[in-house]
């Protein structure tokens, strides 16, 4: 069921905006849970449309939409980052039992290296607590991440599947693979089977299902493939359907629009390393689902992740 409503942020000035799809009488307030509450909304109407919303830009906020047919807590999934561009918010997806996820509890993100001072205090309004970073130690000597003074946890982990050198693909070549399709196809699944690989995301779950260590942002450079590896891990254990997150996956073509276009332009062969496909996803999936039958087997027997504990607490 698609929802009514989305709340966006403008990724410069952050102001808030409600996107309402539906003619129907609403009224929205800030914060979770609120509309039980005596005041005033912030804003009401009956029409579908766009409206600003009257709440301080630079601060990261929840509201609560009511309407004669639900009550919703909503935030913005795409974060209002001006030197940032793939940095997302996975609250309010359906899963397990029709429950949504908590919003502000977990993040995905690409490189944290350009982010502006006011991105930087936005992410401390949070507040992110933990940073887990997939990119290895070249990568982050070369773009090392600018944090937020709520951060009290960062946790390296460096993950490298493919073992294709750059300067490989940059030349055409892609090791004894055949083509890009084939190289990433071989890429999620060592993201799935590498051993190293998986304590690393073993670890990943052991954070996440501590809410002390919480909210957290994980990350990598693009922060499409290791971390969104990490993010499909993750909604599955919370019983998001497959459609959402292969939509939830394929969102990086959209955010990461832009980004690398010089770079491209004169290697297009490196697209491949900044965009992503169904395909990809998908074959980290049948991986899975060939030698446990299904993911949430996988998470529980691979990464040790404790589904019903974590659906117990992150979902609402």
């Amino acid at each position: 069921m698609k929802d009514i409503a989305s709340i966006t942020r403008d990724k410069k000035t952050k102001a808030a905006t409600l996107h309402l799809k539906k003619d129907i009488p609403w009224k929205i307030w800030p914060g979770k849970n609120t509309a039980h509450q005596a005041s005033s909304p912030a804003l009401s109407g009956e029409k579908s449309g766009s409206y600003s919303l009257p709440v301080d830009p630079m601060t990261h906020a929840c509201f609560t939409l009511q309407t004669p047919e639900e009550i919703l807590t909503l935030a913005e999934h795409h974060l209002p980052m001006a030197g940032g561009y793939n940095i997302r918010d996975l609250g309010g997806y359906r899963g397990a039992g029709g429950k949504r996820i908590a919003w502000g509890t977990f993040f995905r993100a690409d490189d944290m290296a350009h982010l502006s001072d006011e991105d930087i205090a936005y992410l401390g309004s949070i507040p992110i607590t933990t940073v887990f970073d997939f990119r290895t130690h070249k990568e982050v000597e070369a773009a090392p991440d600018r944090l937020p003074a709520s951060v009290k946890n960062v946790v390296h982990r460096p993950l490298a599947p493919g073992n294709v050198a750059p300067s490989e693909i940059q030349h055409g070549k892609f090791g004894a693979y055949d083509d890009t399709d084939a190289f990433m196809r071989v890429v999620y699944r060592e993201l799935v089977n590498d051993t190293g690989i998986n304590a690393t995301y073993r670890e990943f779950f052991r954070l996440i299902q501590n809410k002390n260590d919480l909210p957290i942002l994980f990350h990598c450079t693009a922060g499409k493939d290791r971390t969104g590896m990490a993010a499909a891990f993750l909604l599955f254990a919370l019983g998001v359907d497959r459609d959402t997150i292969i939509r939830d996956y394929m969102d990086s073509n959209t955010y990461l629009a832009g980004k690398y276009t010089l770079l491209t332009k004169d290697n297009p062969q490196l697209a491949v390393l900044y965009s992503v496909k169904p395909d990809y996803l998908l074959t980290g999936i049948d991986t899975m689902e060939k030698a446990h039958g299904t993911v949430e087997n996988y998470l529980a027997r691979v990464l040790d992740a404790d589904i019903d504990a974590i659906r117990s607490q992150y979902l609402y």
